[in-house]
């Protein structure tokens, strides 16, 4: 079942951003779908999913993130799939959706195939961005189903450990991580969760990927020190002389917290840290997704 309609219960969303739900595994899961301004179906556009973290929702990601804007400049289509009562079925036991055994990799390649039949889709450029819970979905994806990804961005959120136990396939691809070094829920250097799990932290992280991306070390960076009042530096560390379309970048949020960058300050940012203004996060995922 695929029930679609125009986005109006959402005011915060632009109009022409569209809702719709299929059917799966018993459950009826939604989704917000942003064409393009000028969309032309005879033409085949690049496809970003953005994932938002725990206890969020596919339409305040849809609000906050600015890729609506984004897409309409860029021509690409973004999808915000709403994830089972506000989570991810993430390989660890963690949340909502993988206690009721939601199985979010089949759900995201049966959406692919669903958009692939309603829209105008370049299937060789379909991409996945999330935040924290929605990150750690996105390199699921990125692990477990990578054939179906071209590039992944994964914003406050990197892998479990041991990988090995994890993230079966080694498909090399373009990784783009942010990541704060102040964030409350994900210490930047790794750290064990629960007494059960393991977060491999960004440096290791990194590590995995230039392996599996056989890529050079990130040793050209650039500062991003702007707005003085959000108390936060950000370094873009990148290879500038890389020859390697499987591309590794990472921008450290120096003093910033959990949260999207260039979302803005709100009350977020009393319980999970700064917000850092220096960037504007889709800009630089969809950039980083698009360029030659």
């Amino acid at each position: 079942m695929i029930v679609a309609s125009a986005c109006r219960k959402y005011a915060h969303v632009k109009k022409e951003t569209n809702y719709a739900e299929l059917e799966y595994q018993g459950h009826d899961r939604s989704y917000l779908v942003h064409l393009p301004e000028n969309y032309d179906s005879t033409k085949q556009y690049p496809l970003i999913f953005v994932l938002h973290g725990i206890t969020s929702r596919a339409k305040a990601i849809a609000g906050f993130s600015g890729f609506n804007e984004v897409a309409d400049k860029k021509e690409f289509i973004v999808c915000y799939p709403q994830g089972y009562k506000r989570s991810w079925g993430i390989d660890i036991n963690v949340g909502p959706a993988p206690k009721a055994g939601i199985d979010d990799l089949g759900f995201m390649e049966r959406l692919i195939d669903t958009l692939g039949v309603q829209y105008s889709i370049d299937t060789s450029k379909v991409y996945s961005c999330g935040i924290s819970n929605g990150g750690f979905m996105t390199m699921s994806m990125a692990c477990n189903r990578s054939e179906r990804l071209a590039g992944i961005a994964i914003v406050c959120g990197n892998m479990f450990a041991p990988t090995e136990l994890y993230y079966p396939d080694d498909k090399p691809m373009p990784l783009l991580l942010i990541a704060a070094t102040e964030d409350p829920l994900l210490e930047y250097d790794g750290e064990v969760f629960k007494k059960e799990y393991a977060f491999l932290g960004y440096p290791k992280t990194i590590e995995y990927w230039k392996e599996r991306n056989n890529y050079p070390d990130l040793k050209d960076s650039v500062v991003f020190e702007s707005d003085p009042k959000d108390k936060t530096t950000v370094v873009r560390h990148y290879n500038s002389n890389a020859n390697n379309p499987n591309k590794i970048e990472l921008y450290e949020i120096k003093g910033g917290g959990h949260g999207w960058p260039g979302r803005g300050r709100d009350i977020k940012a009393l319980f999970l840290g700064k917000i850092s203004n220096e960037i504007h996060t889709a800009e630089i995922i969809a950039d980083f997704f698009l360029s030659k």
